[in-house]
């Protein structure tokens, strides 16, 4: 993990910080989420066992965490999704909004389309937003004639993507 001493997951005085918790030796409930796009979550009750901090980079803190489980690990339904998943519209196109759940990470994260007939309207900006939003679209016209297609609103940062497939024109 990338070291952020101010962060109270990071924190020495907070209860609920690596440093506190390794320098107590508290056993608590942690949960790994997977980078993969399915997000795979598992919970387990352990104890920080060692940290060791390097600076690979100027500026750059990073922490090895090495966490003695206790139990068995539980899979648990992911906390970072996306609701809906995709979309259909028709050929006139027009706005729609998905919900982004973050599952509490403050990753700050980006949605960008992949094609130039969505366009993302909110939030805008170019800038990255944390926490759980609604992600606002719209979808132009697909012209008479024109066979049906499919595009992307990509959230790389949390491993997210919706499919928008328009009707033909």
């Amino acid at each position: 993990m990338y070291w952020h001493p101010t962060d109270p997951t990071q924190s020495e005085t907070s209860p609920y910080g690596l440093q506190y918790l390794f320098q107590n030796r508290i056993v608590t409930k942690f949960r790994i989420i997977n980078t993969d796009q399915g997000h795979r979550t598992r919970i387990a009750y352990g104890f920080v066992k060692q940290l060791n901090e390097t600076y690979p980079v100027a500026g750059l803190c990073e922490m090895a965490t090495i966490i003695r489980v206790s139990g068995a690990f539980t899979v648990v339904p992911s906390a970072i999704s996306m609701t809906p998943t995709s979309a259909s519209p028709t050929a006139a196109g027009g706005p729609g909004t998905v919900a982004v759940a973050t599952g509490g990470s403050s990753t700050p994260y980006t949605a960008t389309a992949d094609v130039p007939w969505i366009t993302v309207t909110a939030p805008t900006g170019g800038w990255p937003t944390t926490g759980d939003q609604s992600i606002s679209y719209t979808v132009a016209l697909n012209a008479v004639g024109s066979p049906l297609r499919i595009g992307h609103i990509n959230i790389p940062e949390l491993g997210l993507v919706f499919t928008v497939t328009q009707a033909a024109g």
